[in-house]
């Protein structure tokens, strides 16, 4: 699971620097590592577009729901005591966060679906050598 976080880490990097400091010292204790996988397997499923008749959902009133929503998750997160973990599990934690700050710096500044006209555009015209896509794409 580390693995599958740290992938993310080099496109987050930039938003996570940008987007808070470090978890402060007041958080409740008693949440684990393991807890914190089980966090970012929700995130994940929360993170996807919602289908529409099998259709990416991006309008203004779902977009705006999903920012909503988001604020529950950073504060589920901010309750997170990485104190007592060690180095490895302290980077998930950053890595999270940083994914959760990336969603939030899309919803209120990138905007792609409204400001790329690209994004909707889903052409391979040839098989890839990569598991995952990169690049803007539409989710679904």
């Amino acid at each position: 699971m580390a693995r599958v976080i740290r992938r993310s880490f080099l496109l987050t990097l930039l938003v996570a620097t940008s987007c808070g400091g470090p978890p402060s010292a007041s958080k409740s204790a008693g949440r684990s590592h393991d807890d914190l996988v089980t966090f970012f397997e929700e995130w994940r499923a929360f993170q996807e577009p919602k289908l529409v008749a099998g259709i990416p959902d991006y309008s203004t009133r779902s977009l705006a729901a999903q920012q909503r929503e988001l604020a529950g998750f950073v504060e589920r997160l901010a309750a997170f005591d990485t104190s007592g973990w060690s180095i490895d599990q302290q980077v998930d934690y950053h890595i999270v966060r940083a994914e959760l700050n990336g969603l939030d710096f899309d919803l209120r500044v990138l905007k792609p679906w409204a400001n790329n006209p690209a994004f909707y555009v889903t052409v391979f015209p040839s098989e890839s050598d990569q598991p995952a896509r990169e690049g803007p794409h539409a989710e679904g």
